[in-house]
């Protein structure tokens, strides 16, 4: 049958980053910590989401995926030690992250948005702004006739580049001695300044080049 619009998220077996962990009913108040402990989630972040009283405890990690497991149960001690709570009616959850610096936006008259095209970030592994603008770019190139992959590629690929840098310098500067802050600052700059950060930047270009070497030695074909 002719599909007009895929949006199924994440088309690709090569994945940068997975994320492993529970969701769970629980007394606790709301609440949203954000954790970064390379034995918790390494080169990325561990979270406990709590929303009227449903509650979400995630691992997520970027490169070496095989520390998932390990890196999870790092996760839910951390969070015990610091915090009580209760947890039941617990359920598993797990997801990847996959990329494309070469996103397919169309196939045939098939066209494609969000995760589906390749598109994520890098940095932190989000894409639902992406998915959201990408769905409704198809959506209105649809009903109106126009070329979609002409008006997607130029707007997310700058974007995608500008992910990888921001990887690259979160990977090289958190490890810098002295820096132990970086990540929490970088992910506080994240939230205040969302478009200078994700938006592709003169110091975006100017990085490039050394970031996209880094990142083809480090993640090899994940990112794709």
């Amino acid at each position: 049958n002719k599909v007009d619009l895929v949006a199924t998220g994440p088309r690709t077996k090569k994945a940068f980053a997975a994320a492993k962990g529970v969701i769970f009913e629980t007394s606790m108040d709301d609440t949203m910590i954000v954790m970064f402990n390379d034995r918790a989630a390494f080169q990325g972040y561990s979270y406990l989401g709590v929303r009227q009283g449903s509650g979400c405890l995630c691992s997520v990690v970027f490169g070496d995926l095989k520390k998932l497991k390990g890196c999870f149960e790092e996760t839910k001690h951390l969070f015990h030690r610091l915090l009580d709570f209760d947890i039941r009616n617990p359920s598993l959850m797990s997801g990847v992250g996959a990329i494309s610096m070469r996103p397919t936006f169309r196939s045939g008259t098939t066209l494609y948005a969000g995760e589906a095209a390749g598109l994520q970030d890098l940095l932190y592994g989000f894409g639902i702004r992406s998915a959201l603008q990408s769905g409704a770019l198809a959506a209105k190139c649809l009903l109106d006739g126009s070329d979609y992959e002409h008006a997607a590629r130029p707007r997310f690929v700058n974007r995608l580049k500008a992910g990888l840098v921001n990887r690259y310098v979160w990977e090289k500067l958190g490890r810098l001695p002295g820096l132990d802050a970086f990540h929490v600052r970088g992910a506080e700059l994240f939230l205040r300044h969302p478009r200078w950060i994700c938006n592709l930047r003169l110091w975006h270009r100017l990085a490039w080049p050394i970031a996209n070497r880094y990142i083809s030695r480090n993640y090899g074909n994940r990112v794709s």
